[in-house]
Formats: structure tokens, C-alpha cells, sequence
């Protein structure tokens, strides 16, 4: 039973890595407005092991100890625990949310908070890892050099 559950899991964090890669992607190409600013098309941005282990990692803190936040209760931000995870890029930009069930939606709340949407939409990034527990999301952006 517990390999199964694992299965369907695992096969959920794919379909979730394909559709947030594939929605973000598409957007950076796009070009979009993120609050009164236009966004114009940028490159795609490639999946990140490293990123994701953080993205998971964090959506599953937040949700184990019951807070919303991009800095962990000790303080740890986002670059820091990307460095855990073993990421060795320049920067990190992180975007955040809960209370969302598809990516689509996901994707939408980020594109209408300003500042969630422009990290999404940030030039400097060029490599992205993201993952989900329960209702929380978490997307890790990251620059390699």
C-alpha cells in the first residue's frame, strides 16, 4: 500500500513539474503585466534538481509547522536553503501561495501579485524548481552564473 501511495505521488510531482515548467515557460515568452508593468518577453528557464528538492522542502515545513512565509521561523532564507539542497547558483527568487489546487490557478494567483509575478518574469533567472504539499506551493527561481 505504502509503495503505491509513493507511485501515485511520485507521478503527481511530474505532472506538476511538466505543467509548471511548460505555464512558466510560456508566459516568459509571452511577456505579460504584472501590475502596471510591462513584462516583456524573456528567455525560458530550465528545471533545477537542487530547486526543487528546496521548493519541496519548504512547501512541506510551512505546512508541517503551520506558517505562511519565505523566511522559516530560524530565519532561513531562501537562498540559504537552496545552499542546503547543494545549489550553487548566483541568486534565488521565490514565490509562494496556498489555498490553490491546480497549477493553472497557481500560476494565475502568482501572475496578480506583482511582485510574484515579476520574479516570474525576471530576466536574471534561468533555472526553476517547484513543488507542492497539501495546499501550499512553493517555486524556487534561480541564476546559474
Amino acid at each position: 500500500m505504502a509503495s503505491c501511495k509513493k507511485e501515485v505521488q511520485e507521478r503527481a510531482d511530474v505532472e506538476i513539474k511538466e505543467e509548471i515548467l511548460n505555464k512558466l515557460n510560456n508566459l516568459r515568452v509571452s511577456g505579460c503585466t504584472c501590475g502596471t508593468d510591462i513584462m516583456p518577453a524573456v528567455k525560458k528557464v530550465v528545471w533545477n534538481i537542487a530547486l526543487e528538492k528546496t521548493a519541496k522542502a519548504h512547501a512541506a515545513d510551512m505546512v508541517n509547522r503551520n506558517y505562511f512565509s519565505h523566511i522559516s521561523p530560524e530565519g532561513v532564507p531562501a537562498i540559504q536553503r537552496s545552499r542546503q539542497e547543494g545549489y550553487a547558483g548566483l541568486s534565488i527568487g521565490e514565490v509562494i501561495a496556498r489555498n490553490y489546487t491546480t497549477v493553472d490557478e497557481v500560476i494565475e494567483g502568482w501572475k496578480a501579485s506583482e511582485s510574484h509575478c515579476k520574479a516570474m518574469m525576471d530576466a536574471e533567472f534561468d533555472e526553476v524548481g517547484a513543488g507542492k504539499t497539501g495546499t501550499y506551493w512553493v517555486m524556487d527561481l534561480g541564476r546559474k552564473n
